[in-house]
């Protein structure tokens, strides 16, 4: 469902991994700080060799 961009996933202050459903709304601090701590973990992933 990401792929298709109709959620958007986070990593919450605890460390778990979760979705929230796009919409117009504008996202809250915790929201954004999520998305950012995703695309952190997800772009250290990617850069690790298998």
């Amino acid at each position: 469902m990401a792929d298709r961009n109709i959620v958007e996933l986070v990593i919450l202050e605890n460390g778990f991994l979760a979705a929230c459903i796009k919409k117009s709304n504008p996202r809250t601090a915790q929201i954004q700080a999520g998305k950012q701590r995703y695309q952190h973990v997800k772009a250290k992933r990617e850069a690790e060799p298998i």
